[in-house]
């Protein structure tokens, strides 16, 4: 089931989604002129929305915030305290298919399993996802059109190429909701929704990973190479990563020695400590092995336990990446190797993207 809004009545249909729930889209920061996702407050606030380019950072933030008090603690008295916070509902509006997919994905792990995380899913279940259709990829670096992308929203919204209109295709139960709260009011009856059924296209992106079979090039030396030249151990691709929802839990004592809280903080698998344990043996010292474990969770030992790629094809980890490590050029290069010596053929010259060589 889907609606079609004029195109012009676009704001005032944002602006109703603004009075259903907190809101948060993606804006064009003023101090550093980066598009984010932010709480947005007032109708005058949607003039920053910015569907240029894909957000920095994913919405990941709002099920699973960078910095979480777990609960607190009195050892005096031996109680624990769980944190009590009810979240008001959230509308977050602007994710593309890749992040949609991304939150399906944490969805399954957090809350999908024997095993509830139930501060996840406190904050999961207060969330409408409105999501925006690319109908042109918004960056040379999206490949999400080689990974096995599904239709994961509430509500999403596709800018009809033909100019007729925004068409609202209705996602879930909760999408069908929302939008009939939001007709039963005055200012949503003046939007006139007009029901029209559009199917939502496969998106197309001229980069491409032409393979996930890499199991058997674990060794191969363009992984080494990679992380021995380029590779920084900045953590920078694992905290943009949509999907990347490791973390780290630890207690904050007060000074009395008696009262404190047990936190938790995102971590990553390029951290050096992320595989220590107890005694100080560190599983992954090496920067090539950390390098590679995160991409052979995406697409290797992932899929083998849940059937889909971890990867959404979002391509933030190569955009962002201080010296723009392209895993998936990578990967493409291994492929045209092994296929070049199976026809006994040279193997081709490395390709490198202009951007690359910056």
């Amino acid at each position: 089931m889907g609606y079609l809004l004029e195109k012009k009545r676009l704001t005032d249909f944002l602006a109703a989604l603004m009075a259903a729930g907190s809101f948060a889209a993606p804006v064009r920061r003023k101090t550093d002129n980066v598009v984010v996702f932010e709480e947005l407050h007032d109708k005058k606030d949607l003039a920053r929305l910015d569907f240029s380019v894909n957000p920095q950072f994913s919405g990941k933030k709002y099920f699973m915030p960078a910095y979480e008090e777990l609960f607190t603690y009195d050892i005096k008295t031996q109680k624990l305290t769980d944190r009590k916070i009810v979240p008001r509902r959230r509308i977050l509006f602007g994710l593309r298919l890749c992040d949609l997919n991304a939150i399906k994905i944490q969805d399954a792990l957090f809350m999908g399993g024997q095993y509830v995380d139930d501060h996840y899913k406190n904050a999961r279940d207060h969330v409408l996802l409105v999501g925006w259709y690319c109908n042109t990829p918004p960056s040379e670096f999206c490949f999400c059109g080689s990974m096995e992308l599904t239709n994961y929203y509430d509500v999403m919204l596709r800018d009809l190429p033909d100019g007729s209109g925004i068409h609202l295709d209705v996602g879930s139960p909760k999408g069908a909701a929302l939008l009939q709260e939001v007709q039963a009011t005055a200012a949503g009856k003046a939007l006139k929704l007009v029901e029209r059924h559009e199917p939502i296209p496969k998106i197309e992106t001229g980069k491409k990973l032409v393979t996930r079979d890499i199991r058997k090039h674990f060794d191969h030396p363009k992984w080494q190479e990679a992380a021995d030249k380029k590779c920084l151990s900045c953590q920078r691709c694992t905290t943009m990563c949509p999907t990347c929802m490791c973390f780290d839990i630890y207690d904050e004592t007060k000074e009395d020695l008696e009262h404190g809280s047990r936190k938790r903080t995102w971590d990553s698998c390029h951290s050096k400590e992320f595989t220590r344990v107890a005694g100080g043996h560190i599983f992954r010292p090496d920067r090539a092995a950390r390098f590679k474990h995160r991409i052979y969770h995406k697409l290797v030992y992932y899929p083998e336990v849940f059937g889909t790629p971890m990867c959404t094809g979002c391509g933030r980890c190569i955009e962002h990446c201080p010296t723009r490590i392209d895993f998936v050029q990578i990967v493409n290069d291994i492929h045209a190797e092994e296929q070049a010596k199976a026809v006994g053929a040279a193997p081709p010259a490395p390709r490198t993207s202009p951007e690359a060589q910056r």
